[in-house]
């Protein structure tokens, strides 16, 4: 993935799914490319439903903000509204795919299921209103961190750039 830093002045929300976060407005602008391949380490992403469950709410603000986008809607359509019709979409997809699940000869299967229930069950209690508080919260944060980065000096290189944040000597870490 290619991103030009010069642009680069989101920054990665505490959710799950920060990177989906981190790209949106690039994504938008359709600034966003695909050089050679990307690839992710290994996991099992059934091993632990508890895992399900902590991520659920960043599933549900990434996959609505991205569905926004493929609906040629922006941040500000992002309404109370939306995020009730957003929560149904999603717990319909859990249950479709939980459906599918019961039916798969796949051992992982049984395992995926059990975490479909975990997120299911924290989906329920996310709300409307919370998804829409979080996203007010993290346009707030962006255009603050989008402030501060403007009021950065331009400096000469990394030891000026230690010095300005009040960081140790860079020189002694780089060989």
């Amino acid at each position: 993935m290619a991103i030009d830093v010069a642009q680069a002045d989101s920054l990665f929300p505490p959710i799950y799914n920060e990177d989906w976060m981190f790209l949106y407005d690039a994504v938008r602008r359709r600034s966003v490319t695909l050089a050679g391949t990307l690839s992710q380490l290994a996991y099992e992403p059934f091993a632990n439903p508890h895992r399900a469950a902590t991520e659920e709410f960043g599933e549900v603000i990434a996959e609505g903000l991205y569905w926004l986008l493929d609906d040629g809607q922006d941040v500000a359509d992002a309404t109370q509204q939306f995020w009730r019709d957003a929560l149904r979409r999603r717990a319909e997809l859990i249950r479709r795919t939980a459906r599918q699940l019961r039916d798969a000869k796949d051992p992982q299967a049984q395992c995926a299921l059990v975490s479909l229930k975990a997120a299911r069950h924290r989906l329920a209690g996310i709300s409307e209103r919370s998804c829409l508080s979080f996203v007010r919260d993290w346009q707030a944060d962006t255009e603050t961190w989008r402030d501060l980065l403007a009021r950065l000096p331009v400096l000469a290189d990394l030891h000026d750039a230690a010095k300005h944040l009040n960081l140790p000597d860079v020189d002694r870490y780089v060989t």
